[in-house]
């Protein structure tokens, strides 16, 4: 995601071992998923209440 490299990464969290990094990294890719699940969500939940009052693109209060 920040494209950073494994040895980097090990680096900056102290971690000793690449099989450590790739643990924490594969954590991170699915906490990512759901966060961005439950954004979305978050919008289409507020467009469905929204009536469709014209075809163009209104910013989302």
């Amino acid at each position: 995601m920040t494209g950073a490299s494994t040895k980097e990464l090990m680096a900056r969290f102290g971690q000793s071992t690449s099989r450590a990094a790739l643990i924490y990294q594969h954590a991170t890719q699915d906490r990512d998923q759901e966060i961005a699940d439950a954004l979305n969500g978050m919008i289409e939940a507020k467009l469905r209440q929204r009536p469709a009052t014209s075809d163009r693109a209104t910013p989302i209060t």
